[in-house]
């Protein structure tokens, strides 16, 4: 029996911008999905019209397995189940590449390729960050910076910033292919590509006062072109009151499902879900 762990995945920032092939900064944290795959085949545990499923119809005959499916978010959209149902079944059925970087690419171009036919298709970004993690077997919270149209992907180690990154789940779920099945206003990708950068840049030299900064002009650009869900404005607007709150942005599609902030090292909620410093 196969196992594979692919950790969760948060967007703080570039929700949007990777739809036009731009750049993001992921968060992958734990719990983990888990897919566990082996002996003979038998119903799959995940819809059969899923990217999962899509790719599992394709598989020749011998690599078709019995799938257990371990899903620690159950009930908690924004974590990226549908992306890591996807990962876990390219794992299954691919075994010969070792190279985390070049397996998560290969992930993203066959999840490219399924889904092409998809109005407002996915940036599968999702997908590339979670094979990077599940390829490298992450067991601690980690971030991305990733660029679709340059091809890049990079892990962020931050140099120390005396921050704290805090994850919350909204209550709410918005299934993020119903979200890109509808018509989306023009966004501006080239501003939030900015945004992005200036993030990794603060990232990488230590600059907290730089990355709040980028995370403020961020969730700013997503209230600006309507791209923030109402409960969520309510909830960033109590989490705005806190002193200790430096900046905070809802993520994904609306920011509905997941909000991150940005707080003071040292501080916390005992809400959050995830929570690391940097």
């Amino acid at each position: 029996m196969k196992r594979f762990e692919i950790p969760a995945k948060t967007f703080l920032l570039g929700e949007y911008a990777v739809l036009d092939g731009g750049k993001a900064l992921v968060a992958l944290t734990q719990p983990s999905f888990v897919l566990e795959a082996g002996g003979e085949e038998c119903p799959l545990p995940f819809h059969p019209a899923s990217p999962a499923g899509k790719l599992f119809q394709v598989m020749p005959g011998q690599k078709r397995q019995n799938i257990r499916w371990e899903n620690p978010w159950t009930d908690r959209g924004g974590f990226g189940a549908s992306s890591a149902e996807f990962v876990g079944m390219f794992l299954a059925h691919e075994s010969t590449i070792e190279d985390p970087r070049e397996l998560a690419w290969n992930a993203w171009k066959i999840f490219r390729l399924m889904t092409a036919q998809m109005r407002n298709r996915p940036s599968g970004a999702d997908v590339l960050a979670q094979a990077w993690g599940a390829a490298g077997k992450i067991s601690s919270p980690a971030i991305l910076a990733l660029d679709l149209g340059a091809h890049t992907l990079e892990p962020a180690a931050p140099s120390r910033l005396g921050l704290k990154i805090e994850l919350f789940h909204t209550g709410e779920k918005l299934p993020t292919h119903e979200h890109l099945s509808g018509e989306l206003s023009p966004f501006p990708t080239e501003e939030a590509n900015g945004l992005v950068g200036r993030a990794i840049q603060a990232l990488a030299a230590g600059d907290g006062r730089g990355f709040v900064e980028a995370v403020r002009d961020y969730g700013a650009l997503l209230e600006r072109t309507e791209r923030v869900a109402p409960h969520t404005e309510k909830i960033l607007r109590r989490l705005r009151l806190r002193k200790e709150v430096l900046a905070a942005k809802g993520c994904g599609a609306m920011g509905s499902d997941v909000v991150f902030a940005v707080s003071e090292s040292g501080s916390g909620e005992p809400e959050a879900v995830a929570a690391w410093d940097i």
